[in-house]
C-alpha cells in the first residue's frame, strides 16, 4: 500500500463510522487570533505554526515554572517542529520490553519527517484542524504535548510508511506501543489523510481496511473499517 495521498472517497458516512464529519477545507483560524496567517500547505506554514508553539512554550513556561524543564526539553530546546515532535514521541513510547529505545524511535521519527515533506504537512494540517476545530484546545503547543488522538495518527504516519516500505514487524510493534500508551488502536495499514482531529481519542480503533480522507473530524470511541 502506498504512503502518499489517501485513497479517493465519496465521503459518505457508513453504520459503524460514530459522528465523523467531513468538509472540502478546514476554517480559518480567527483574525484576532491569527493575524497574519499563511495560506494552506504553503512554505511558511509549518514555521508559521513552529513560532507560534514556541511562542506558547515561552509564554507558559513563565507561567507555570513547574513545567519550565519539561517545555525546554521539548519544545524549547529544538530547532524545528519535526524535531520537537519526534523527541516528544520517541519519549512517550520508548520501551523495555520491546526494546524500542528513545534513540532508536527518534532517529527513526526525525528521519521519516525529514525525508517526506508530505507528512510534515499532514502534521501541520492535523495541529491547524485540532486549533480551528476543538474549542477545548488552547493553542498549538497543548496539542502537540497533551493530544493522545494527534501524537497517534503522527505516530501512525510512520508506521503506515513502514508497513509500506515492508518492514511490516516494526510497524506492528509500532503499533502496539501507540495503543499501549494513547490507548487508540491504528493498524499500520490504514490509510489516513491529513487535516484529522481525532477528539477524545482514547479507545477508537482504526482497522486495517479503513480509509480516512482529508479534514476529517473523530469524535468519541468509534471503531472503524472500511472508508471514511
Amino acid at each position: 500500500m502506498s504512503a502518499g495521498r489517501p485513497h479517493e472517497h465519496d465521503g459518505a458516512s457508513h453504520s459503524g463510522y460514530h459522528q465523523l464529519s467531513h468538509s472540502p477545507h478546514p476554517p480559518p483560524l480567527p483574525a484576532e487570533v491569527v493575524p497574519a496567517f499563511p495560506p494552506p500547505e504553503s512554505e511558511g506554514e509549518e514555521s508559521w505554526v513552529w513560532t507560534q508553539i514556541k511562542a506558547e512554550a515561552h509564554r507558559d513556561a513563565d507561567d507555570e515554572p513547574a513545567l519550565a524543564s519539561f517545555l525546554y526539553a521539548t519544545v524549547l530546546s529544538h530547532p524545528s517542529l519535526p524535531r520537537s515532535l519526534s523527541f516528544h514521541l520517541a519519549k512517550k513510547l520508548c520501551s523495555s520490553t520491546t526494546l524500542l529505545s528513545t534513540l532508536l524511535l527518534y532517529d527513526l521519527f526525525l528521519a521519516t519527517f525529514t525525508a517526506h515533506p508530505s507528512l510534515r504537512a499532514a502534521v501541520v494540517a492535523d495541529l491547524i484542524a485540532a486549533r480551528t476545530r476543538d474549542p477545548a484546545c488552547l493553542g498549538f503547543s497543548q496539542c502537540l504535548l497533551n493530544f493522545e488522538g494527534f501524537l497517534a495518527i503522527q505516530a501512525h504516519r510512520v508506521s503506515h510508511l513502514l508497513w509500506a516500505q515492508q518492514r511490516r514487524p516494526l510497524a506492528l510493534a509500532l503499533q502496539s506501543r501507540v495503543a499501549d500508551v494513547f490507548a487508540v488502536d491504528i493498524h499500520p495499514a490504514a490509510v489516513v489523510g491529513k487535516g484529522i482531529l481525532l477528539d477524545h481519542a482514547i479507545g477508537v480503533v482504526i482497522g486495517e481496511t479503513a480509509v480516512i480522507g482529508d479534514n476529517v473530524s473523530i469524535l468519541p470511541s468509534p471503531t472503524m473499517n472500511h472508508m471514511a
